[in-house]
This record gives C-alpha cells, structure tokens and sequence, in this order.
C-alpha cells in the first residue's frame, strides 16, 4: 500500500509539474502516456482493500464454523458418556434385586430396550 501511495504521490507531483511548466496539448499528451500506469495502480487500491474485506469475512466464518463443529463433536461425547454410565447403572440396579424383581424388570419393555441398547 506504502508504494502505491508513494506511486500516486509520484504521478500527480509529475502532472502537477507538467501543468504549470508546460501547454495543455503537452500535457495532454503526458497524460495519455501515464494512463496505463494510473489505470494498474486504481486497480490495484480496489483490488487491495475489497480483497482484504473478502479475506477478513471467510477467515471469521471459518473459524466460526470450526468452534460450532468442535462443540458438536464435543456435546456428541458428552452424550455418549452419559448414556455409557445410564446403562452401567441400570444393569448394576437390575443385578442387585432379587431373581424374581429382576426378571420382572429384564421383561419390562423400557427397561429391555435400555439394557439391549437401543
């Protein structure tokens, strides 16, 4: 940015020159010679900052994407813990009741489902 900046400053002291040492013709003709040179570095301001803008916004929605991904994983674990230590408590309760309450409880179809895991 610091050389285009110093390009510009370089091209407009070059026309100002021009202007007050020499005839509009002259000067006509400086600028039409420097034309490509002002049209590459316009193009490269615009360039610049509305490419700067575009890569500020995707790094942000990245990164946005990434932390909502990483707590998913993170909820799915959780979940898969708790239903882990949900099981083992409930097979543990079924084996510490008599034989008949436990076969009672092995047949009921919630607890059935719980203990065959689905």
């Amino acid at each position: 940015m610091v050389v285009a900046v110093g390009i510009l400053l370089l091209l407009g002291a070059v026309l100002v020159t021009a202007t007050a040492r020499w005839q509009a013709s002259d000067v006509r003709d400086i600028i039409e010679t420097l034309a490509p040179v002002l049209g590459v570095v316009t193009g490269a301001f615009v360039t610049y900052f509305f490419t700067r803008q575009a890569s500020v916004a995707a790094t942000e929605a990245a990164q946005t994407a990434t932390d909502v991904a990483a707590r998913t994983v993170s909820d799915a674990n959780a979940q898969t813990e708790r239903s882990r230590v949900l099981h083992n408590a409930l097979t543990t309760a079924v084996t510490m009741v008599d034989e008949n309450t436990g076969r009672l409880m092995r047949e009921n179809p919630t607890i059935k489902a719980a203990l065959e895991g689905r």
